[in-house]
């Protein structure tokens, strides 16, 4: 019995199965697009059955039963228009070493950002410049340093272009080490690449009171497990701050404490909304608790979901004719990150992708349970243990037992 149960301890290596695919609740065909414009690089959404049933680290892209290499990033998409705005020069003043100007923006469009400053000169020049941008007037939130120039077989000619490359702000101060006249000519703007989202409008639940939390406290059942990361909160008060907690249900149908913070607003605010922005995706049931203290509880009028949509970049096999089907299989809670080398994703030259669409979610066909894999093989781990600790225990007793005889022999 001992010797058979050496045997098997040592042996539970050998035996892990090589068929991944089996440990895997959940595929879905990945067809691609009508045209193929890289047989590289292939790029897919996921959808919100993935985001239903995966635990994060257990998508696994696949080609003829073998893992293709991949990358998970947030969606961006290019939101806003081009085009120019006129600057206004509010304040210029010489310095002993250069000069200093103050430029006011007017408005653009809200999903745009700033990209540079048309710059013209009589002569010919080149100087550092520092820039700073900020909202109020000697409030900067950004700073930035540059090199402008104009030489003779400049191929801008009488304009020059100082990069801003940065979100919109009504102000702009230049400092330069060059004290003859420029002008600045405008300011370009173009499209903001924004996070794309998937939106969720939540029914406001009623307002459980807690008298002794003195707390607001508002429960989601969230039956469907649509998962969010970002909660974005109206109240019909313009001017509030207090404390907050979310708890989130676990497996043991309790809530739990996930994350707390402050919600604050005040009035004129340019915003009418709150927005809690968690340190992970929740897909369970959850609750609100908003601590009042001894105010008022302040009243909830809109509460929406959000989930950043991200994409899938996927390096192809060299082996794909760019027609047939690749796999996309998740849903094993005990798969680990995988440990590609993805440097060639990052390449600058890559910049186009064979885009693939996700089909219907099916069970997975060659799911099946093995004793050597999780979650069976943890159990069978744990009762391999107990059963090691009763055999030693039992033998243990037997050569106590057998000692204790010798020596009552020896006394008598």
């Amino acid at each position: 019995m001992k010797y058979l149960l050496v045997f098997v301890l040592f042996s539970l290596p050998i035996f892990a199965s090589p068929r991944w695919i089996q440990n895997y609740s959940y595929v879905k065909e990945l067809q691609p697009s009508s045209s193929t414009s890289n047989k590289e690089f292939g790029k897919f959404d996921l959808d919100e059955d993935i985001y239903r049933t995966f635990y994060d680290y257990d998508l696994r892209v696949s080609y003829k039963g073998k893992p293709l290499p991949y990358i998970r990033r947030t969606k961006q998409v290019n939101s806003g228009k081009v085009g120019k705005v006129t600057p206004k020069v509010i304040y210029s003043k010489s310095t002993e070493s250069g000069m200093n100007y103050v430029l006011e923006l007017p408005n653009i469009p809200s999903n745009s950002r700033l990209e540079n400053i048309d710059i013209t000169a009589v002569d010919f020049f080149e100087t550092t410049a520092k820039v700073y941008l900020g909202n109020e007037i000697d409030v900067w939130k950004v700073n930035k340093e540059a090199f402008i120039y104009k030489y003779n077989n400049d191929a801008y000619s009488d304009s020059l272009n100082l990069k801003l490359d940065t979100d919109y702000y009504k102000y702009i101060r230049i400092e330069m080490e060059y004290k003859d006249k420029i002008s600045f000519e405008s300011v370009q703007y173009g499209p903001k690449d924004m996070v794309s989202h998937i939106e969720y409008k939540e029914t406001i639940p009623e307002n459980k009171i807690d008298t002794d939390l003195q707390a607001s406290q508002y429960y989601f059942e969230n039956e469907t497990a649509k998962p969010f990361s970002i909660i974005r909160l109206e109240f019909k008060e313009e001017d509030y701050n207090r404390e907050f907690t979310i708890y989130k249900m676990n497996h043991e149908r309790e809530y739990i404490s996930y994350q707390s913070g402050t919600l604050q607003k005040y009035k004129n605010s340019k915003f009418s909304y709150s927005e809690i922005y968690l340190s992970d995706t929740i897909s369970s049931s959850w609750k609100l608790v908003i601590f009042d203290k001894d105010s008022d509880p302040i009243n909830l009028t809109s509460i929406n979901l959000y989930q950043p949509k991200e994409e899938v970049i996927v390096k192809l096999p060299e082996d794909w004719d760019g027609k047939e089907a690749l796999q996309v299989y998740y849903g094993n809670e005990y798969a680990s990150l995988p440990d590609y080398d993805t440097s060639s994703f990052y390449d600058s030259s890559y910049n186009k992708f064979t885009n693939f669409d996700l089909q219907e979610q099916i069970a997975n066909p060659e799911k099946t349970w093995s004793i050597f894999e999780p979650p069976i093989s943890i159990w069978l781990t744990r009762l391999i243990f107990i059963l090691g600790l009763l055999i030693t225990a039992f033998y243990g007793f037997k050569i106590l037992e057998r000692w204790s005889k010798l020596e009552n022999t020896k006394i008598q």
